[in-house]
């Protein structure tokens, strides 16, 4: 009996495309959650800062505090204001 070796043929299997990646479903209330935390975190620090020179004006009696409480509050609110009125989607749906 006589054996010869034969080369096995390579198999050729054919690659699948890749699947594109199933859309993550948001609920309404995780958008509106975001939304709310984006707001608190761009008004609550003016609050913050004013009222801390406020309190430190009132606590070492430099009156030159109360100026800058009275210019970072209002200032920086209004530009919040105007920010989070200008990039929010209350339109979109």
């Amino acid at each position: 009996m006589s054996a010869t070796l034969i080369a096995p043929k390579p198999t050729i299997v054919a690659e699948r495309p890749p699947r594109a990646a199933a859309p993550e479903v948001v609920s309404r209330f995780e958008i509106e959650t975001a939304e709310m935390n984006r707001w608190l975190r761009m008004l609550v620090p003016p609050f913050f800062l004013s009222g801390t020179a406020f309190a430190f004006a009132i606590a070492t009696g430099w009156q030159w505090l109360i100026g800058v409480a009275l210019f970072v509050g209002p200032t920086f609110i209004i530009l919040a204001f105007i920010y989070l009125g200008l990039t929010s989607e209350s339109n979109g749906e």
